[in-house]
């Protein structure tokens, strides 16, 4: 119970959920079928012994939510993380990104449900959450990212918000004063982009998001608040695609591992693809089939934009031991200096709407890379500079003498600002070739799980 009495009491970014109710509230815990029970009980009771009247608990299928693939429906959380290329395989036409069921259904719920206060529910897309639930969005409190023990217990929920929210600051204000950037990685990234000056003052406005920074303007600007006008939109994000250039490579997505692959891009869209597996072919698919659609007001034809670039800021985040019993490799892309990337065109407008539905394209990006040990260099529009706000995986900031005195106040800065977990990659930072890890990425990830491995360095 003190782990649970902590969480329901501590203001943070993710898990925590202080700060998110008022005594006599009832609340709605939206929690997978293959949740913790145990868990969920002691968060629970805490929350009732901080005042909620009532905490209601469903899950997404009692909601309405389907599950494809499993017997009768059910979600055991079962989840195959080697077959990460099932992410860029699933992109289908006709869907736009606010036909998601998920979110029809949690709104629909509330609806019905007006006794109910406050709910959390899902593990990303606050934005997206938020937008489509309208007039409801403020009974949406947060992510319900508490299903089993590990993420009960792992630090990431102590980190210190104070530090971990100058932290973001300062490093979206340095994004603002940048005129360009450029991010590499030892896996084969190398990705250039320019911010003209009457785009970086709205791009510092959206970048915050916690543990998510939108390190790319057009990401910043298609999610909530962002800029819902489509026009208005391309104004702003086509002078930084003319000027998006390079390659992005990895072995991991959303959805788990693949065989390497490397997308090549010119002026923000994908023109080559490098790579062999099913992942690689997934990529070169939707490139044939999707590849000519004309967007409504975008420069080029294609769905294949580049459209994501997001930093994590937590240090304390690992990859979970769960991930191929669970559905839960998102914990992957958490940990503080990872970057994901993601690419596929969506807007919340609803003439691009209209045009997915009548054209049956697709209307949401769906294929995401993570990068674990990127270099994320700003140069300074005012002298020109370069600065690292991210050193082959390192948040800098973390070194900063002022974070350090902020961090000695509650403990050894060393420990508090420390990774717990850094990826070990053959041939990147630990003995190997990296050619083997790149052809089958997911055994090298099950064996370091199996502790066959030291943790990675950065």
């Amino acid at each position: 119970m003190p782990i649970a009495r902590h969480l329901v009491a501590t203001k943070g970014h993710w898990s925590t959920l202080g700060g998110t109710f008022s005594e006599g509230d009832t609340l709605l815990i939206v929690a997978p079928q293959y949740q913790d029970e145990m868990v969920l009980e002691a968060i629970t009771t805490a929350l009732r012994e901080a005042g909620a009247a009532e905490v209601l608990r469903i899950t997404p299928q009692e909601m309405g939510v389907p599950v494809k693939g499993t017997p009768g429906g059910i979600d055991t959380g079962e989840a195959d993380a080697h077959e990460g290329w099932k992410e860029a395989a699933g992109v289908k036409g006709g869907q736009w990104v606010g036909d998601r069921i998920e979110l029809i259904k949690f709104k629909e719920y509330l609806e019905e449900h007006p006794e109910i206060d406050g709910a959390y529910y899902g593990t990303g897309g606050r934005g997206h959450i938020r937008r489509w639930l309208g007039e409801h969005q403020d009974r949406f409190k947060t992510f319900w990212q508490l299903r089993n023990k590990e993420e009960f217990i792992w630090r990431f929920n102590n980190f210190p918000y104070t530090i971990w929210t100058m932290v973001e600051e300062w490093m979206a204000k340095l994004m603002g004063m940048a005129s360009d950037a450029r991010i590499t990685d030892p896996q084969g990234t190398d990705l250039r982009f320019s911010i003209p000056g009457a785009v970086s003052p709205l791009w510092e406005k959206n970048i915050l998001r916690p543990n998510h920074l939108m390190a790319y303007p057009p990401m910043a600007f298609r999610v909530w608040p962002g800029l819902t006008d489509l026009d208005e939109y391309l104004k702003y994000s086509i002078p930084v695609w003319e000027t998006t250039e390079g390659t992005v490579a990895a072995t991991a997505g959303h959805g788990g591992f693949y065989p390497a692959v490397k997308l090549h891009f010119e002026k923000g869209i994908v023109r080559e693809i490098e790579g062999e597996g099913k992942a690689a072919d997934a990529w070169r698919k939707n490139q044939e089939k999707w590849g000519d659609v004309q967007y409504p007001g975008f420069p080029e034809p294609s769905y294949l934009y580049h459209v994501d670039i997001a930093v994590a800021t937590n240090p304390k985040a690992f990859r979970s031991r769960y991930i191929w019993k669970q559905n839960v490799f998102g914990t992957d892309r958490m940990r503080g200096g990872v970057i994901h990337m993601g690419f596929g065109l969506e807007h919340p407008d609803p003439r691009f709407g209209d045009f997915v539905h009548d054209e049956k394209v697709p209307g949401k990006h769906g294929s995401h890379m993570h990068i674990y040990f990127p270099t994320y260099a700003l140069r300074m529009r005012n002298t020109g500079k370069w600065i690292k706000i991210i050193d082959r995986g390192w948040i800098t900031l973390y070194d900063d003498p002022q974070i350090k005195r902020l961090a000695s106040t509650i403990g050894d800065p060393c420990s508090v600002l420390s990774y717990d977990y850094v990826p070990p990659l053959p041939g990147i930072n630990m003995a190997g070739d990296y050619e083997d890890y790149a052809e089958n990425p997911a055994s090298w990830a099950e064996r370091e799980l199996n502790l066959e491995f030291e943790i990675g360095k950065i």
